[in-house]
């Protein structure tokens, strides 16, 4: 956590403000493309560090989200667009926007979507049972018997459309 004037001034000048208020970090960006920081050998994302200074610390049980109606930009980090939730309302916000990693893009896939397809189809014309199926097909695709099921059942990639 920042601890003086000095600090606080490295963070505010890796900050441009865009037409729509948005707080633009110019700094180290994450994976997922938020504003990465160090500061005292530890990692913070910039919108929780901002967040925290403008209005203090909270329940380590929420994250901090960007409003879905004012901000969607992960390099925002203008505490007046923050607010704090669950994981569930920020996987919500990340849905209705249309920003959740799915399928291919999520960045752990080991599948990808003509994998997933082929196994539904295989499924359907299977002559053993789930157990077996699940067990034949896991070192197939490289994942666990429990992953096939899933697919099997539509309980994971379930964006795929599948008759």
């Amino acid at each position: 956590m920042p601890r003086n004037k000095m600090e606080i001034e490295t963070i505010t000048n890796r900050i441009i403000i865009d037409e729509n208020d948005c707080w633009l970090w110019q700094g180290a960006l994450n994976k997922q493309g938020y504003g990465i920081i160090t500061i005292d050998y530890k990692a913070w994302r910039v919108h929780k560090l901002m967040y925290i200074l403008t209005y203090g610390e909270f329940d380590n049980q929420l994250v901090v989200r960007h409003k879905p109606d004012i901000c969607n930009n992960p390099t925002c980090c203008n505490p007046n667009h923050l607010i704090i939730g669950t994981r569930k309302q920020n996987t919500d916000d990340k849905q209705i926007a249309g920003t959740m990693k799915r399928g291919e893009s999520h960045g752990r896939a080991k599948l990808t979507e003509s994998d997933v397809l082929q196994i539904r189809e295989d499924f359907k014309n299977r002559i053993n049972t789930l157990d077996e199926f699940c067990k034949e097909q896991s070192p197939i695709y490289g994942v666990g018997e429990s992953a096939i099921n899933k697919i099997c059942y539509n309980k994971t990639w379930n964006h795929l459309n599948y008759d």
